[in-house]
Parts: structure tokens; C-alpha cells; sequence
């Protein structure tokens, strides 16, 4: 059986970030069931997405990300959208809240999970 190549594109090695998708996807790899890697969407580029089966986004919502979300749905590529919040109902009392529930990001948040 082939093995699937799997790429994340996420937005930062954080705890979120290793104990759901990295942690997880390298112990598929470790058992021989899956190719995986991981990146960065400063670092992505689209050779990057030759031979992949899968994508993972996590956490996007940038509107700076969208083309990535566009290139990957051009070549047909499925992918997995994770997030462990609720961007439409963070509290918007603090900066990060601010910024998720940014009209531009919820646009770019709906684009990706749409």
C-alpha cells in the first residue's frame, strides 16, 4: 500500500500546534503509514504541495495565507482544516481576540473552512 504524503502548513511550532497535528502525524510516519512534513506559511511555495495527498491548515484565518488555501484547492488536493478555538466567539476584550475577530480575518476564517 502506497503511504500518504501529508503536509501541514501552520502558523507556529506551539503547543497546539505539537500535540495535534505534529505529535500525531509523526506517529503515523514512525509506522510507516504516512510521508509528513511541516511548514510555515512564510516558508510554503508551491513546489511544496508536488506528490502531496493531503493538507492540514491550522489555525488560518490570515488573509495573507488565502493564496496558499487557493493553490491547494486548484490542484484538486484535499486538506484538513484543525482549530482548537472558536474565532467567531473569542473574547474580543484582549489583542488576540481583536485580531481573529477582525472583519478581514473571519472573511479569510470563513474561505478556509468553507
Amino acid at each position: 500500500m502506497a503511504k500518504i504524503n501529508i503536509l501541514a502548513i501552520v502558523p507556529a511550532l506551539m503547543p497546539t500546534v505539537t500535540i495535534g497535528i505534529v505529535n500525531p502525524m509523526q506517529f503515523l510516519q514512525q509506522k510507516g503509514e504516512v510521508n509528513f512534513k511541516v511548514t510555515l506559511p512564510y516558508l510554503f511555495k508551491s513546489k511544496m504541495l508536488d506528490g502531496i495527498d493531503c493538507v492540514i491548515f491550522c489555525r488560518s484565518s490570515s488573509p495573507n495565507e488565502e493564496w496558499i488555501l487557493n493553490e491547494v484547492a486548484s490542484r484538486g488536493i484535499p486538506y484538513i482544516y484543525e482549530i482548537d478555538d472558536n474565532f467567531f466567539e473569542i473574547p474580543y476584550d484582549n489583542i488576540l481576540g481583536r485580531n481573529h475577530r477582525h472583519p478581514i480575518n473571519l472573511s479569510s476564517l470563513i474561505n478556509f473552512i468553507s
